[in-house]
């Protein structure tokens, strides 16, 4: 496609040398344009094409691994999870997810996670959300990336499928770290004056849990537990300044049970 335009602008200037015509320079020159129009339409005509490919492909891999899963036993149970979100003043936000789990299945072999933010984000946030999972070795050492297939589910959710890079046996511990890159995940807390959840809802009892906001300088901010009472055996809810003078809230929980909603609500002073 270079070639063809650079012989097209080659050819209209040495025309227009040659004959020292006016009109066949001006004429070259929009022939030329209206080629520069036609391949720039056509360049993003193919993208959204591919893109449209690419959104079917993971679905599909969705829709064969929840297949797998019916047919095929894949469970796993999570002994320690740690999470920390940190959020930036504009409401960009990294998360960190530390999780231990143990395989409940003859070969583990991928899990799936989804994640949402508190409001509904329109698309250009939306394509920008970035993910990366490794994996760790129970001395703490990193290993080997993991596969990640995402997509977005009808409750505005991305669903990731984390495949393991090597099928962990039945009883054995795993560990993964995955970090999401997520844009004005948490704008409208940050932004616009409202309140926030930062929850978890896992489908198996989890040992325990650390679950850490962090926000930026010193904000001050009202917190209120979700799930759970204040005082309530097993769960505890703080809010304190990070050495870097940062605020941070953390929740701690031991046992949390099945598909139980834990978490805290914030709202900036």
């Amino acid at each position: 496609m270079l070639k063809s335009l650079f012989g097209l602008l080659s050819f209209s200037v040495l025309l227009g040398a040659i004959t020292g015509n006016v009109a066949i320079r001006a004429g070259a020159l929009a022939a030329v344009l209206l080629f520069v129009l036609y391949a720039f339409l056509a360049l993003v005509a193919d993208r959204r094409r591919l893109l449209r490919h690419n959104e079917k492909n993971r679905r599909l891999v969705s829709k064969y691994c929840n297949i797998m899963k019916s047919r095929l036993a894949s469970e796993w149970a999570v002994t320690k999870w740690d999470q920390l979100v940190k959020i930036d003043s504009n409401g960009d936000t990294v998360q960190i997810m530390t999780i231990h789990a143990v395989s409940e299945c003859d070969l583990l072999e991928f899990y799936r996670l989804s994640v949402g933010a508190d409001w509904e984000q329109p698309e250009k946030y939306r394509k920008r959300v970035k993910l990366k999972v490794r994996s760790v070795d129970i001395a703490g050492a990193d290993g080997p990336k993991c596969d990640v297939t995402t997509s977005w589910t009808s409750d505005n959710k991305l669903e990731a499928l984390v495949h393991l890079p090597v099928p962990v046996a039945n009883g054995e511990e795993f560990r993964v770290v995955m970090e999401w890159e997520w844009p004005a995940k948490c704008r409208p807390l940050m932004r616009e004056g409202t309140s926030e959840e930062f929850c978890m809802n896992l489908t198996r009892v989890t040992q325990k849990l650390r679950y850490r906001v962090q926000l930026p300088g010193k904000l001050d901010v009202y917190l209120a537990p979700v799930g759970f009472r204040n005082g309530e055996p097993g769960y505890s809810l703080k809010s304190a300044r990070t050495k870097a003078g940062h605020t941070e809230i953390t929740l701690n929980a031991t046992s949390v049970p099945s598909l139980r909603k834990v978490g805290m609500r914030l709202e900036l002073k």
